[in-house]
Formats: structure tokens, C-alpha cells, sequence
């Protein structure tokens, strides 16, 4: 009879000790979702910015082309002022 309560209470013991383990490592790993979560948060944040930035620099880089090819043709076939003053002044 007594070794049939010892054993009881271990047993209710040992249940104890593995729900509190269980419990423990249960917000432990809560604890550490929560803090995953907030890390991946913040990375897409950083990705989200840093894909604004770099579709910034290209639409930059694309204008920049478009005034470059503008200016070349503008001045491709733009009549020298100097000239048209000079040949309106010879009559």
C-alpha cells in the first residue's frame, strides 16, 4: 500500500515537473516566434525600401538616357543662331 502511494506520487511528481518543462519551453518558443516575427517585419520593411530606392535609380537612369538622346537629336539639327542673325544682316 505504501509503495502503491509512493509510486503515485512520483508519478504526479514527475507529471509536475514535465508540464512545468512543457509550459517552460512552450513560452520559449512563443518568446521566439514573436521575436522571428518582428525580425521578418523589419525585413520586409528593408526589402520594400530598398526596392523603392532601386526602382528610383533606374526610372533616374532611364531619364537621364531619354534627355540624352532628346538633347543629342535637338542639337542634331538645331541652325546655329549665330549664322541665322549673320545671313538675315547680309541683306
Amino acid at each position: 500500500n505504501i509503495e502503491n502511494e509512493y509510486c503515485v506520487e512520483e508519478a504526479k511528481i514527475t507529471d509536475k515537473i514535465q508540464q512545468q518543462r512543457f509550459q517552460r519551453l512552450t513560452q520559449e518558443l512563443l518568446e521566439l516566434w514573436n521575436k522571428l516575427d518582428r525580425n521578418l517585419t523589419c525585413l520586409l520593411g528593408r526589402i520594400t525600401m530598398s526596392e523603392s530606392v532601386y526602382q528610383f535609380l533606374l526610372d533616374a537612369s532611364e531619364l537621364e538616357s531619354w534627355i540624352s538622346e532628346e538633347d543629342f537629336y535637338l542639337h542634331g539639327i538645331e541652325i546655329p543662331k549665330v549664322n541665322l542673325f549673320s545671313s538675315l544682316f547680309k541683306y
